[in-house]
């Protein structure tokens, strides 16, 4: 049987559900990613007892520590880094916003599918 060969640690972000969060000894989180798969994230009390908002049942993104197994991607050694502030609404008057700004830094290119393509040295 082959040994799984798992990478060095690295950060992520993941968005899911968090359905249990807390514990006496080991405190951790346990979160369902979008695609079904359950995660358990240890975490330190204090980074739980500082979060203001109630995540239980709620969608969350988390910003974690991981190793990930390189030929499966499954991961081992969870470690919660943060609770992100993120909130995916859309709000039309920010793309308006954004889309001016895109189109101002854009102004002077006059065919932008030549420029990437010139900047990846394909012509």
């Amino acid at each position: 049987m082959l040994t799984p060969i798992f990478g060095s640690a690295w950060k992520n972000t993941y968005w899911g559900r968090l359905l249990i969060w807390g514990g006496v000894n080991k405190p951790n989180i346990h979160f369902v990613l979008n695609d079904g798969v359950p995660l358990v994230v240890s975490a330190d009390k204090s980074k739980i007892a500082e979060e203001d908002r109630n995540w239980i049942y709620r969608e969350a993104l988390l910003h974690v520590k991981a190793e990930e197994n390189l030929s499966t991607g499954q991961l081992r050694k969870v470690t919660l880094l943060n609770f992100e502030d993120y909130d995916p609404r859309y709000n039309d008057d920010d793309f308006r916003a954004m889309t001016l700004k895109g189109e101002s830094a854009w102004a002077d290119v006059k065919d932008a599918s030549a420029w990437v393509d010139e900047i990846r040295g394909n012509k």
